[in-house]
């Protein structure tokens, strides 16, 4: 063998057992090792203090890495690949498993989730200690999303879309289901609610304390209103429905109460005539 393509002090060893061959390779300080075992074959390779190993087994390849004191791993199993990779500290994972494909990633402490499973993806994000997840299954698409200890869910499922969002305490929902959509909003300790189903819309919101409900159903519209522990009720349907809604005394009281000696007026005519406007 010519010197002149010998690397110096180098060491070949090349090892048969039992009909599967291995080879043993050291240069220059660093070790390497080609394994075949079984109509399989190995590699692991030490570059410069660095390993690696790629490995074969039963027509599957993997590759695992070490560089400079991180680590890398590249996976095939049974036609699939997946990849973990880990990079001055930091931990990536991109894995396909049965055509579908994985990505965990981290870095610099924060962690990432990309995952695509029987044709849906999801990716769930960690940023700066934040948290984010986009999911999508079967065609429909979801979101959470933490960013500074607050959170946000969006939601698509079977083409309908929702929205959970927490900001700074408050949260909120957007909810969109079979075509109708919803908002539930909370914001500094109080909570609103807008929902629509079926072409109605309706909304709830409480404010400081104080609970306030605006109603459409089938194109007929209510309120109802709660200010500071006092109730007022405030309802449009038919003529026929309004006279059968207000029979109660009492919630013609309320309602007289409230809405005469806070608004000065009445708004309906059986109002009216109870507040004596």
């Amino acid at each position: 063998m010519n010197n002149k393509h010998q690397p110096p002090c180098s060491s070949c060893f090349i090892l048969r057992v039992s009909g599967s061959s291995c080879l043993i390779l050291r240069v220059s300080g660093s070790s390497c090792l080609i394994l075949r075992v079984s109509g399989s074959s190995c590699l692991i390779l030490r570059v410069s203090g660095s390993s690696c190993l790629i490995l074969r087994v039963s027509g599957s390849s993997c590759l695992i890495l070490r560089v400079s004191g991180s680590s890398c791993l590249i996976l095939r199993v049974s036609g699939s690949s997946c990849l973990i990779l880990r990079v001055s500290g930091s931990s990536c994972l991109i894995l396909r498993v049965s055509g579908s494909s994985c990505l965990i990633l981290r870095v610099s402490g924060s962690s990432c989730l990309i995952l695509r499973v029987s044709g849906s993806s999801c990716l769930i994000l960690r940023v700066s200690g934040s948290s984010c997840l986009i999911l999508r299954v079967s065609g429909s698409s979801c979101l959470i999303l933490r960013v500074s200890g607050s959170s946000c869910l969006i939601l698509r499922v079977s083409g309908s879309s929702c929205l959970i969002l927490r900001v700074s305490g408050s949260s909120c929902l957007i909810l969109r289901v079979s075509g109708s959509s919803c908002l539930i909003l909370r914001v500094s300790g109080s909570s609103c609610l807008i929902l629509r189903v079926s072409g109605s819309s309706c909304l709830i919101l409480r404010v400081s304390g104080s609970s306030c409900l605006i109603l459409r159903v089938s194109g007929s519209s209510c309120f109802i209103l709660r200010v500071s522990g006092s109730s007022c009720f405030i309802l449009q349907v038919s003529e026929t429905k309004l006279r059968s809604r207000l029979q109660s005394p009492l919630a013609l009281s309320a309602t007289c109460d409230v809405t005469c000696s806070r608004h000065k007026s009445c708004v309906l005519p059986m109002e009216a005539r109870c507040c004596g406007d």
